[in-house]
This record gives structure tokens, sequence and C-alpha cells, in this order.
């Protein structure tokens, strides 16, 4: 089979090319996919005239022999893409006035009439007929001034697409290839292409193809060895007289190619593609456009895949051809991949970037650096899909694999410092997670940019598992040029997690992650979950070091199993935030006080930090046990809404209204990251809820913290039990 032949069996749309780089073959399927889709009624700044003319068979308004009152005829100035010239600017009532309008238009575009209007100066619509033999519209004069306005929607007329390949510094020079031989090229690439016209069929409809030649495309001399890229340049006749941005992403699948634009300019775009490697594939799709609210808006679309295909050896493989690179070989496994998906309970974006090449050393160290191409490719997808979901956060998961066959105890995963300054600078990441089999390192984008880096530095994760009584453990930390990270910026800006199966006889609720100091001792983190569907526990720290999974049951003789609130109950009482009334019971069904909510909050939440006791309230005297829970709600404006008279009535019942505004000023001023993403409710004695609480109650519904009563009723002045606050704390430590 000759070249030209066996790339022209690998076209997948319109284009395909290949190309023999020491024995390999790399195809090109350039699939135009164009389509014409210009953003309708947009509109630019365009001059804008009003002729003054006057209307025929009617004496202009200087004659004096004019008898009757006359009215002006004013052209809306903000008119744009186009001109309205009335035939007059004065007018009697009963007359017959001419519009003439002008659409502007340019070398592949022109505007169009989308809608005209005349109105007076009360507001009314004039009624405006259009004439279509004389291509003019016109009215009849009230006994009024007028307005008259237009608008004008772009339609883009026929355009020719163009495509020219360069590689390695040199043209393809146009040439129909009927046969290469090896020994005179060497390596070579060829390429079928289509020389396109496109033709609007109609307004927001695609563009069709009318015309389709194959050509082909001879390198005229070897391809360099140490070549990396490969251009394509698009270039649309239309665009000559109109700027226009552009951009390329690599499709949902193939995301293992980066692309980049390298120009833009006088109607054409050049794109820097990877050269490929055997075995492996890419999808391409972009838009050369020109945004909404600029001039003369408007998009092409393309689409073109790349693949790498091996080559059988060639009969003579001199002249620079290198040998045979031998095609019974199994592909070259991909370094990485990419895929995005939309998470909609979180609200957030995800593009996963998976990491195939890592290396395990004798010591069962694996380490993984994170190429810039990577990167490349995670950025590309998450452009791609930014939009899918909206108000969704950017979640941005670098994720390592172990090589078949290998386990690792440690993982070292090492990031460039332009790099990661590129993720954050993006604004496409709110958070980045650093995942391995063994354990995972989340940070927000506050705490990503507190990291600070030297001239040269870069920045290593490292994830070191231990033994912890039978349960794992790791040590996380982030090593920042030669540098160990303790503390980051941002609130609740780091999260763990570390992969664990629940064992038989174990609740979720009484997991809990262990904070372990140098000197053995621990420390509860309250701010952890046990995540049953993706099999990890996930605690919010505010250092990195060595963490641990424990088993931390704790029962109730008053809260049997089958108690609603038995689960929420048992999560906060592992974590030391409830110790019930001493005696063993918990008294689900007493009221809780408002000294007992305040005091779970601060136990709930490391953030909380509570100092020495002051007297704040005239009711609350420092000595009381609940005074420093107290002091600290005074100090962070907490609990000033529910208060009156300047008391705080510690040991009155907390109303559910009150609960609310408690639970949502806590979580502001503690900068939870709720995600407000359930269904509003409207109640029905939604009047009785004091206006302090309106707010709270409302968005601690949309964040799925409380619900209302039976029968569509938020009971605002109804106390609430020791039951019901634990589900609320919980919800809120849940829900970060």
């Amino acid at each position: 089979m000759k070249p030209y032949e066996k790339a022209s069996s690998h076209i997948n749309a319109f284009i395909a090319a290949g190309c023999r780089l020491a024995g390999l073959m790399l195809l090109c399927a350039l699939g135009l996919a164009l389509c014409c889709a210009p953003v309708w009624g947009a509109t630019a700044n365009t001059d804008v005239s009003a002729a003054t003319p006057e209307v025929r068979n009617m004496p202009a308004p200087e004659d004096p022999n004019a008898s009757g009152s006359t009215y002006s005829i004013s052209v809306d100035e903000g008119i744009r893409n186009g001109t309205v010239e009335a035939s007059a600017r004065l007018a009697a009532e009963g007359d017959g006035v001419t519009l003439k309008i002008k659409p502007e238009y340019g070398n592949g575009y022109a505007y169009t009439v989308e809608k005209m209007s005349v109105t007076d100066t009360r507001g009314n619509p004039v009624m405006v007929i259009y004439e279509p033999s004389d291509k003019v519209y016109y009215f009849t004069m009230p006994a009024a001034d007028v307005m008259v306005s237009a608008e004008f929607t772009l339609t883009l007329t026929e355009a020719t697409l163009t495509f020219t390949l360069a590689a390695g510094g040199k043209s393809l020079a146009y040439n129909v290839v009927t046969e290469i031989d090896a020994s005179e090229y060497g390596t070579y690439i060829t390429l079928a292409s289509d020389t396109t016209q496109l033709s609007v069929v109609e307004s927001n409809a695609n563009a069709k193809l009318i015309e389709s030649e194959n050509v082909g495309y001879g390198f005229d001399g070897p391809v360099p060895e140490d070549i990396q890229f490969f251009e394509l340049t698009i270039s649309v006749s239309s665009l000559t007289d109109l700027p226009f941005e552009a951009y390329i992403s690599a499709g949902e699948n193939f995301a293992y190619f980066g692309a980049r634009i390298n120009d833009i300019s006088n109607g054409s775009v050049t794109f820097a593609l990877p050269w490929p490697k055997v075995g492996t594939e890419a999808e391409f799709e972009g838009s050369i456009y020109r945004g909404e609210g600029s001039d003369h808006p408007y998009s092409y679309g393309f689409s073109f895949s790349v693949a790498g295909v091996a080559d059988p050896p060639p009969v003579n493989p001199g002249g620079g051809g290198g040998g045979g690179g031998g095609g019974g070989g199994e592909p070259e496994a991909p370094a990485f991949d990419v895929v995005n998906e939309t998470n909609e309970e979180n609200v957030s974006s995800d593009t996963t970037l998976t990491l195939h090449d890592s290396s395990v050393d004798a010591n069962g160290v694996s380490t993984t650096d994170v190429s810039s191409e990577a990167i490349d490719a995670l950025l590309d997808m998450a452009q791609r899909h930014k939009d899918d979901l909206p108000d969704a956060d950017g979640e941005a998961i670098i994720n390592v694999t172990d090589p078949p066959g290998e386990g690792a105890t440690e993982y070292v995963v090492n990031m460039k410092r332009e790099d990661m300054q590129r993720l954050i600078d993006s604004g496409l990441v709110d958070t980045l997670e650093v995942r391995t089999p063994r354990g995972s390192i989340r940070l927000h984008k506050d705490a990503m940019q507190g990291l600070e880096y030297d001239e040269n530095g870069n920045v290593k994760f490292d994830m070191s598992t231990f033994d912890y009584d039978g349960r794992p453990g790791v040590d996380f930390t982030v090593d920042n040029s030669g540098v160990e990270v303790v503390e980051v910026d941002g609130t609740y800006g780091i999260q763990i997690r570390i992969p664990y199966e629940l064992r038989e006889g174990e609740t979720a609720e009484g997991l809990v992650i262990e904070y372990i100091r140098s000197d053995g001792t621990t420390e509860i983190v309250t701010e952890c979950r046990y995540d049953a569907e993706n099999g990890y526990i996930y605690g919010y720290v505010e250092h990195l070091s060595k963490y641990a999974v424990a088993y931390k049951i704790s029962l109730f003789s008053d809260v049997p199993a089958s108690h609603w609130a038995n689960g929420y109950i048992i999560f906060l009482a592992s974590r030391g935030v409830i110790n019930g009334m001493g005696d063993g019971t918990f008294r689900p069904d007493a009221n809780v006080t408002r000294a007992q909510f305040v005091n779970m909050i601060t136990k709930a939440f490391s953030t909380a930090k509570v100092g020495a006791p002051v007297q704040v309230y005239p009711d609350v005297k420092a000595t009381e046990w609940y005074a420093p829970a107290v002091t600290w709600s005074y100090m962070n404006n907490i609990a000033n809404a529910i208060v009156s008279n300047n008391l705080f009535r510690p040991d009155s019942d907390l109303t559910r209204e009150d609960m609310a505004t408690l639970s949502n000023n806590a979580s502001v001023g503690m900068a939870l990251r709720l995600k407000e993403n359930a269904s509003p409710i409207i109640f029905n004695d939604e009047a009785d809820i004091s206006a302090y609480a309106e707010n709270s109650v409302q968005r601690m519904v949309r964040c799925g913290i409380i619900a209302g009563m039976t029968e569509g009723v938020f009971l605002p002045g109804g106390t609430c039990t020791r039951a019901q606050a634990a589900k609320v704390i919980s919800e809120l430590l849940s829900k970060m």
C-alpha cells in the first residue's frame, strides 16, 4: 500500500495526516465539522446617520404656505451595525414617512434587520409596514413626536477555509503525492486535506459543505529527530476584515495530547500540536470566534483527530529513516490521561489527571513527577467544562496510581513551581487534590496561594504510611523548596483523606481521625467524616503531620439503635462534642438550652478558639462552665442577634429560629464552605419568623442543615430538643 493510500484509510472526517518517524506513522484526521454559529442580536459600535430629506409631496416645514402642526422624527443614536434614514425630520399628522435601511456588511459577513420600531413620546408603538418591492419601511405620522429604532443581526456569508502544515521549522510543500520513496525522504508526513467552502443555510443553522477536494501535502526532506510539535494553520477568508480570538482543547477521552495557540493574525490562527507516540490518539476541538459584546460577534467551530500508528519497517530504511520501528510490538502506554466529571451533589466540575509513569524503589517509595504537559492537559480539560454546571467550583485532582504488581508505602509527588502557579492563576481551580492509593491531600485555593516559592523551588507532596493499632496512618507533608510546610493560609484550607473499609461491627459514625503528636499523645479531629460510598475518611486539619484512623464508639443507655437521632448522637459523642448527662444517659427528648447549644458549637469546630472567659453579659458570670463559649460567641458576633436587653438568658430553652440564627452565624464566622444546593422551602408560618432570623432560616434550609416540622410549618418559636441540636451540629460538620 502506498503511503498516501494508507493515510486515506485512517481519515476520520475530512483530513488525515500520517508520518513515519523512525518507523512511526502519524495519522491526522482533520475533520472540519465547521459550523457557522453567529451570536445573534449582538451589537457593535457603528457610525449612525439620520438623513433629512423632505417627505415627497409634502411642503417643507420652512415653507410659509405650510399649514397645520408638524411633529419631529428622530432616529435613535444607539442603533448599531447599520443605519436608518427617515424621509423627513418633520411631518404632519397623517403624512406618510419612509424609512430606508442600510445594514452594515463586509468581506464574509453582513447584517440583516432583526427589528424595526417607531414609538411616540408617550411610549405608544406606531405601526411600521415593510414594502418588499422597494425594500423600505413606512409608517403614518401620528400627532406626536416619534423615535425610530432598529436592531440588526449578524449573518455570515460564504467563507473559504484553507489549511497548511509545518514541522521542524519547514513548511509542508503543497504537492499531490503519488508515491514516496523512504530512501529518498527518510521520515515523512502525508496529509489528505479538504479545501472547504462554507455556506450559511439559514440563520442559526450549521454550515454545510458545498465543495470538497482531496489534495496531498508532502514534507520535502526528513523530519528532524528532535521534533516535538507540528503546526496547523487555519485561514478563513472572511476574517481578514474582522478581528478574532481562538481556543483549542483536547477531547474528553484523549487528553494525553496538549495543544497551544502560537499565533493569531490577519484571519489565521496557528496551533502547535504534539507529535504523537505510537498507540496514542487524541481528539481536538476549537473555535475561531469573536465574543459577544464585541464588534461583529461570530464563531467558526472545528475539530480534528491525531493518531500515532505503528508502521511496518520500510523496504529500504536508509536516508535518515533510522531503521524500522516494528509494527508488532505493544503500543506504548500514555504517560497520563485526563477526564472531567460534573458533580451535581458537590456543585463542582472535577477534572482528574491520572499519572501512569510512577516508579517504586527498593524501599517502597513511589515517586511521580508531574510534567508541564500534564498540567496543560488538565487546564485544557477544565477550561472546556468550566460552564457545564452553573456556579460550580473547579476541582483539579492529580491521581497517582501504583505500577502493575507493585505497591508502595510512601508516595512522593513533585510539581514545578511555575506549574503550581499556573493552577493558582488560571481561575479554574478552587481546590487541588493530590491523590495516592494510600492517602490524599486537598488544598483550597486560599491554602494554595499561601505556598511561597524561591526562585528555583518546586513543591513536593509526601505521604508516608504507618500502622496505628491495626488501622492505617499517614504522615502528610508538603515540602516547599526544601522547607517543610507545617501550616498554610486559609481557614479549613487543608483536607486529608485516608482510604479505609469498615470492619465487621464498626459504624461510620464511630470512625474518626486522630492527630498523633510527636510525644505520642493524640487529639481527635472533630471535623472528620467517613465517606462510605467512596471508601475513605476525610478530615479538615490546621496543619500537616501524622494522622491515623481510629474507632471511638460512644453509646448512651437511653438512645437505642432505633432512635431517629441515634447516628447523629453517636457521631458527636465519638468526637467528644457531647458527653451526656454524667449518668450514662443523653436525654435526647429534653430541651436544649441556649448555653448548651453554644457550647456544643465551640467543641465541634477547631476554629472556635475559646479563650479565657470574661463577663460579657450581666447574666453570664465568668465562673460559669459555659462562660468561655458564650464569651467566644460574643467576641465573634455569633449570638448577638438573639440577645435582648443585653441578656443572654443561658438557661432558657433554645427556640428553633434562634438555633437557625446561631448555626448560620457560626458557619459564616468560621468560614464553613457550605453548599447552598437544597431547594428553598416556603413555610406556612413564615410570617411568624422574627425579622432577625429570616435569612438564617432560609440559608440553613438551602444548605440542608435544618428543615421544617410536619405539614409545612417551621414553628420558629418552638423549643429544640437535645436530639434535634445533635442533628444540626452533625449536619454542619458533615456538609463542610
